[in-house]
């Protein structure tokens, strides 16, 4: 039982000082040099924490810049953590807004921070990792927000596991304060995947040895670093699982929110590095291919068809992404109110079965152009359907209108493609029909 008093971080201390470095990447600093700027915490007091077989430690690290409206409530996360053995780390980027008031303000509940400038967010996790004790590594942040029972059910996973790498579920907190789960499900580990994957720097735990095997985060990527970690993690074949439980709160408006074209440039560039035969121009089409939809009978694709017909990889992982972008455009129409209609329902099924088989072959694998040409009809027709479901909702009718006759003609033109049972298209078809029709009603009111 807690008490009114209890904060995680005050639990199981030591003046035993750590074997520093503990490894190359993770706890491979005490303390970092100051270069003209401002450290404190426990540490600096010579006060640690045990880490032991029955009582694992766990590390959070926070990386801010400028949130005094929002790290107080992160750092309080931490601290009403229920799991009695966790370590905080915050990493500030020389704050001028009084961010680093509030982190002195609670230095005595803090292991250590310092506060300087930093070339990127990016550098600056990869400093509190290099300052982490814990046999677990959780980065939450800094307008982020944990559960309470966060850090207790990684650790009881590690503990009875093994498992390095563990990917969570998270929130949303939307913009007037109140939080929307967002379950990024159902989710699979997929090589070579740079578009979507189950990995958010906010919602993972990670273990030193993983660190030590796949290295830091890219500070040459500014914006999907994480995605790159994690596919080094799965070519390296590092332990990972995926739970389902909700451990973190995630706030929208950061980089992930924000910087789409700094997004996609890097995603452009990792394509290449994955496939290094790809050039600029194909690599883009490639990624816009999994994303929209694009057809492989488009011009915009014939670019890549030699080397679909030349490389097995490039066509299982293409084909992979391709089904995973289904399986989630399915799963967000069925969690829109669609779950009574029974070919949607065995549609997804029956997409999720395809990505499960292809994955439990492993490099054995093989995709046709074929099969890959039906799932990108399926995912541009989904996401002309999400443009029209838009439009609707801001009453702009003629935009509307406009995509209403442009998905049937999609429609039309692509049936013939589609693998499962045409009565989705139709469905689809119809509902185009039906917002069009009520966006035309509510402007005329």
């Amino acid at each position: 039982m807690l008490t009114s008093n209890y904060i995680s971080t005050l639990q199981n201390q030591t003046n035993n000082r750590p074997g520093f470095p503990l490894g190359n990447v993770c706890g491979r600093h005490e303390k970092l040099p100051l270069n003209g700027g401002v450290e404190g915490g426990l540490r600096t007091k010579g006060i640690y924490k045990k880490d032991t077989n029955e009582l694992p430690l766990m590390t959070y690290v926070t990386v801010v810049k400028n949130r005094c409206d929002t790290i107080m409530r992160c750092m309080e996360s931490v601290f009403n953590q229920d799991y009695p053995n966790i370590e905080y780390i915050v990493v500030d980027g020389a704050s001028a807004d009084g961010t680093l008031d509030i982190i002195k303000a609670n230095e005595d509940k803090i292991d250590y921070f310092i506060s300087q400038k930093d070339s990127s967010a990016v550098a600056a996790t990869n400093k509190g990792v290099s300052l982490a004790s814990g046999r677990y590594v959780g980065i939450i942040n800094s307008d982020d927000v944990l559960v309470p029972n966060a850090a207790g059910i990684v650790m009881e996973r590690y503990k009875s596991t093994g498992t390095l790498v563990i990917c969570p579920m998270y929130a949303n907190i939307k913009e007037d304060g109140t939080t929307e789960e967002f379950p990024d499900y159902p989710r699979y580990i997929i090589p070579k995947c740079p578009v979507i994957n189950a990995f958010h720097t906010s919602a993972i735990y990670i273990a030193r040895e993983a660190y030590e095997t796949v290295g830091a985060f890219d500070e040459s990527y500014l914006a999907i670093n994480d995605c790159v970690w994690y596919n080094k993690c799965i070519d390296l074949g590092v332990d990972i699982e995926l739970i389902d439980d909700v451990l973190s709160k995630f706030a929208l408006g950061g980089i992930s929110c924000t910087w789409h074209k700094t997004i996609a440039d890097e995603a452009n560039r990792f394509i290449r590095e994955v496939f290094p035969f790809l050039s600029k121009k194909q690599a883009e089409t490639y990624k816009n291919a999994l994303s929209v939809g694009i057809s492989i009978k488009s011009p915009y694709f014939r670019v890549l068809k030699k080397h679909f017909k030349e490389n097995k990889g490039f066509r299982a992982a293409a084909y992979r992404t391709a089904l995973y972008v289904a399986i989630r455009a399915f799963y967000r129409f069925i969690m829109a109110g669609n779950d009574k209609i029974e070919d949607i329902n065995a549609s997804y099924k029956l997409l999720n079965d395809k990505l499960s088989d292809s994955l439990k072959q492993g490099d054995d694998f093989d995709a046709s152009e074929g099969d890959f040409v039906k799932i990108n009809q399926i995912n541009h027709l989904f996401r002309t359907y999400e443009r029209a479901y838009k439009y609707a909702n801001i009453n702009n009718s003629n935009v509307l209108i406009k995509a209403f006759w442009l998905g049937k003609s999609y429609v039309r033109r692509c049936a013939r493609f589609i693998v499962m049972n045409n009565r989705i298209l139709l469905r689809l078809y119809f509902g185009y029909k039906r917002l069009a029709i009520k966006s035309v009603e509510n402007q005329s009111k």
